[in-house]
């Protein structure tokens, strides 16, 4: 009996051991649980934590896409715009070029004018000063035939007024026209070149030194050349004289029958109203008619402005020219057929 009872606390013993030590191992285990749940629960604070910065960085990533994108767009914008900046430079330059191109070919064509031009005024002079031969000389008095010397004076003096409006047309480009390289000369369809001219005269002094003065046109159209060309030198020289006087002034052009010495009606003579054939009374008109140039005040009282007049006495102009001392400077050219 004894046998078994020790056989049976020593089993005790063993299991109690047994139990003792897996009950420690037991205890250690679940600290180890304990301590592996904490561990858990940190990662699990720092996953999430980590997620977080995940979801702020897609968050920032996905801002700078976005403006990323903005830039992209703006920077095609500019492009656009500096292409278009490039293209409208372009053809400015392009435009700037061409127009350099025209103002070098008038300045050219200027002073080609201008030589001319002198050319002529020194062929005007020479004329002038001896009036007895250009007259003898277009009367037959040459050894050329009558016919072949009218001939000859008349495409002369054709060629004169010519250089003379292109001139007048330079001075309009110069002083007038508000794009000299393309504006449509006003000489080019005048029905009355002469007074398109002295108008353009007036112009050009109204523009560079500020003179107050209009034409008032009230002759009939001139058909000869030479006349034309002589009244508008006469013209050129007042409109000079008149440029420095005060106040608004108006140059008066008109017809006076040499008969009477009396103005013409201007509701006649008016280019603008006329009603009469100008090829059938045109060669009657200049031969029977003086032309008046004269400056009148615009102010109410019309009142006649003495000037200074242009130095166009002495014997290269006697019984051509007249300058009358009726109260005003007026020049009176004389019929034309005293004068060719």
């Amino acid at each position: 009996m004894v046998v078994p009872l020790i056989i049976a606390g020593v089993l005790a013993a063993a299991f109690l051991a047994l139990w003792v030590t897996t009950q420690q191992k037991l205890g250690g285990v679940r600290d180890e649980l304990t301590g592996a749940e904490t561990q858990l629960s940190a990662a699990k604070s720092e996953v999430a934590s980590m997620n977080d910065e995940l979801d702020s960085t897609k968050d920032d990533v996905k801002n700078l896409q976005a403006k990323t994108d903005g830039l992209e767009n703006e920077l095609t914008g500019t492009n656009a715009r500096l292409d278009d900046a490039n293209d409208t430079l372009r053809k400015r330059t392009e435009l700037a070029d061409a127009q350099a191109l025209q103002i070098d070919a008038l300045s050219g064509e200027r002073d080609d004018l201008r030589e001319e031009i002198r050319e002529a005024e020194e062929k005007i002079a020479s004329m002038a000063a001896r009036p007895g031969v250009v007259v003898g000389d277009m009367t037959g008095a040459t050894a050329i035939s009558g016919g072949q010397a009218e001939s000859q004076f008349e495409t002369e003096f054709d060629t004169l007024w010519n250089l003379e409006l292109a001139r007048t047309e330079r001075l309009w480009r110069n002083s007038v026209a508000i794009d000299p390289t393309s504006d449509h000369s006003p000489l080019d369809d005048a029905d009355n070149a002469l007074r398109q001219a002295i108008e353009i005269e007036a112009a050009a002094l109204r523009e560079d030194v500020g003179a107050l003065i209009e034409v008032d046109w009230q002759a009939e159209p001139v058909q000869s050349s030479a006349r034309r060309l002589v009244v508008l030198r006469l013209a050129q020289e007042m409109l000079a004289s008149a440029s420095r006087a005060p106040g608004a002034t108006r140059f008066v052009i008109s017809n006076v029958v040499s008969d009477s010495d009396t103005d013409v009606d201007t509701d006649t003579a008016d280019t603008d109203t006329a009603d009469t054939d100008t090829d059938n009374d045109a060669d009657a008109v200049d031969s029977i008619s003086e032309i008046r140039l004269e400056f009148i005040s615009v102010e109410p009282d019309g009142e006649t402005i003495n000037l200074i007049p242009p130095a166009v006495t002495g014997p290269a102009f006697e019984g051509v020219l007249d300058i009358r001392q009726d109260g005003s400077s007026a020049v009176v050219l004389t019929a034309a057929d005293t004068v060719g």
